[in-house]
């Protein structure tokens, strides 16, 4: 799960290390992060926030045919 965090996710968004261990403190931060993902966008955070992920975007591209 830390791999896919430090692959898939900006520097800025990655919970700190001392957190890793602490289920309960996880669960916080995620929170935090999508509500200031729904304040930021103005939306619901459906599916653009998933637009900046790069393999996202090329399954997207394949699946549409481009």
């Amino acid at each position: 799960m830390i791999c896919s965090w430090q692959e898939n996710m900006p520097t800025d968004d990655q919970p700190p290390e001392w957190m890793w261990p602490l289920d309960h403190e996880l669960k916080v931060h995620f929170e935090r992060l999508a509500e200031k993902r729904r304040s930021s966008s103005g939306g619901d955070g459906g599916d653009d926030e998933f637009q900046d992920n790069e393999l996202v975007r090329e399954l997207i591209d394949t699946a549409e045919g481009r």
